[in-house]
């Protein structure tokens, strides 16, 4: 208990190592005492108003979760209610804050997420995606939220070369498979037996809207499994 306010003293300290103080708050709420519970209390409602800075909002959440009382339980399903309910608004805790060494573990060997069997990392994985090692210089603006996108919205901006469509032409075939490439006249589109297509644009009565292959991984992955992913996903250039 003696420990709890030099754990409170590094948590409240804004120029302290976010790992620190990362780990800060994982020793408090496993330090069961009436001390830990007041600190705890105290980032209850900081995290209500919004106070808790992003690198950490994870963290609390774990700690409110794992020391539940009716105080903390309220207040941190008040926070979650809050938060966008569309799948990047829901992870958007999950942005800044992340291990990437933990983060390379989740891309190489999860189990459910299995990001390896379709994307390659320095000459390892599998091509059934886009190749990730240097993905984090692709938008450099907007690395993070763009990468966040693409992990749960993986049909809402895809690579050239990786995205599945379907056309109906005017002569009644129908002819599916990866969108090579396109522009205003004529589209490539690879079909399964690796034969490419090269298809005037005129002779399409209908196409479906390019959809990834890849399945959105939020409800594989949990915030922090998020987080870490998207901190090693960042530093790939």
């Amino acid at each position: 208990a003696r420990g709890i306010p030099l754990l409170d003293e590094v948590l409240a300290d804004d120029k302290a190592a976010t790992r620190e103080r990362q780990r800060a708050i994982a020793a408090v709420a496993a330090t069961k005492t009436p001390a830990a519970g007041r600190v705890l209390d105290a980032w209850t409602y900081r995290l209500a108003a919004g106070e808790v800075p992003v690198d950490l909002q994870v963290d609390v959440l774990e700690a409110l979760k794992a020391t539940p009382s009716p105080v903390r339980d309220r207040l941190r399903l008040k926070f979650e209610d809050a938060l966008p309910k569309d799948p990047v608004g829901k992870f958007q805790v999950s942005l800044t804050g992340g291990d990437a060494e933990a983060g390379r573990e989740v891309f190489f060997n999860h189990t459910a997420a299995q990001c390896m069997r379709c994307h390659t990392v320095k000459g390892v994985g599998g091509t059934a995606g886009p190749d990730l090692s240097q993905v984090a210089t692709r938008n450099p603006t907007r690395t993070r939220e763009h990468i966040l996108e693409s992990l749960v919205l993986p049909s809402a901006k895809i690579a050239a070369g990786f995205g599945t469509v379907t056309l109906t032409l005017v002569d009644g075939r129908v002819l599916g498979g990866t969108l090579v490439s396109e522009d205003k006249s004529t589209l490539v589109v690879q079909t399964p037996d690796g034969k490419k297509h090269t298809v005037p644009a005129d002779e399409i009565e209908r196409r479906s809207a390019a959809l990834s292959p890849m399945p959105a991984v939020d409800r594989t992955l949990t915030p922090r499994e998020m987080r870490d992913l998207i901190e090693y996903l960042v530093t790939l250039k």
